[in-house]
């Protein structure tokens, strides 16, 4: 087929004649990783987790890709919430303190999701943040430049949303990547 005039679209936002790149070949999508003239382009994928059941299985899912292709990049987020300063049980319970405990239990579940790459012996980078779930998951897919979210659909706060978690309608609506959510 012939290339010439046409245009292609690289990962980065970028459009380049076709005609420009050796053998004029045409470029394809392969999932989850791009394909240009034979170049593979790593796609960056990223599972935020809360050690609920559907961010288990949102792990496990993308697990399942990236043994069919290892050169996906995996990120496992957690976000720990953060506090004020509490009055309970009589006694005033500090910031510092709360953050700090929650942050740990994040840590134990980013732990969690990471330890079933590592028990398959596949890569995966781990990042513990503290502030609003939604909020910081959306401003790092911005800053990291993913490609792709794969979340549960529901995690650890029921009251937040009935149908679907407010953390992930609130990615849905925030991002222009593709994002996958696991029942």
């Amino acid at each position: 087929m012939e290339t010439e005039g046409r245009i292609g679209h690289a990962p980065d936002g970028r459009f380049f004649p076709l005609n420009n790149w050796p053998g004029k070949a045409i470029c394809c999508i392969i999932h989850p990783y791009i394909l240009y003239q034979g170049v593979c382009t790593c796609m960056k994928i990223l599972v935020p987790v809360d050690g609920s059941a559907s961010s288990m299985r949102a792990a496990e899912h993308v697990l399942q890709m990236a043994r069919n292709h290892p050169e996906a990049e995996v990120t496992l987020l957690a976000v720990a919430c953060s506090f004020d300063a509490i009055y309970f049980a009589g006694e005033m319970i500090s910031e510092t303190w709360l953050s700090e405990e929650c942050r740990k239990r994040f840590a134990q579940k980013l732990n969690q999701a990471a330890k079933i790459f590592s028990d398959a012996g596949l890569p995966v980078k781990t990042v513990l943040l503290t502030g609003n779930p939604g909020s910081e998951i959306v401003k790092y897919i911005q800053d990291e430049g993913m490609d792709e979210v794969v979340m549960g659909s529901r995690g650890h706060n029921p009251l937040a949303a009935m149908a679907l978690g407010s953390v992930t309608y609130k990615v849905l609506h925030h991002v222009k990547i593709p994002v996958t959510v696991i029942k």
